[in-house]
């Protein structure tokens, strides 16, 4: 270190100017290569944005995609639920149609019994 400030002390004023200039130099070129990298760093984070938004844009676009598919699929699921239930109706209509016709059956049977022993009994009475 003191070698380096005897040096500096020795220097001519020719050669200390020279030295200012090319530390003027140095810290320019220094000064532009963080403006180069501040700048490369900024258009690196906005590349990045920019990816960001796009994908945020499909991202939308899928998700609404999507919601049209589930609004599809549970029109459907309703529409099934209704024939479903309208199918039951139908089916315990037709079980109750069934129970009356076979009531009606019997009624009818019995009826027909009763003919035949009135006939039966006419009959007997000529």
């Amino acid at each position: 270190m003191t070698s380096v400030a005897l040096s500096t002390a020795l220097l001519l004023p020719g050669d200390l100017e020279r030295n200012a200039e090319y530390s003027e130099y140095e810290n320019y070129a220094l000064m532009l290569q963080h403006s180069v990298q501040a700048i490369q760093h900024a258009h690196s984070f906005s590349m990045q944005s920019f990816k960001n938004r796009e994908r945020m844009t499909e991202m939308k676009k899928e998700f609404s995609a999507l919601q049209k598919t589930n609004k599809g699929l549970q029109l459907k699921m309703k529409k099934l639920e209704e024939q479903a239930e309208a199918a039951t109706k139908a089916q315990q209509i037709a079980e109750e149609k069934a129970e009356s016709a076979e009531a009606i059956m019997k009624v009818a049977e019995a009826e027909k019994i009763e003919a035949e022993d009135r006939k039966a009994q006419a009959e007997k009475e000529l």
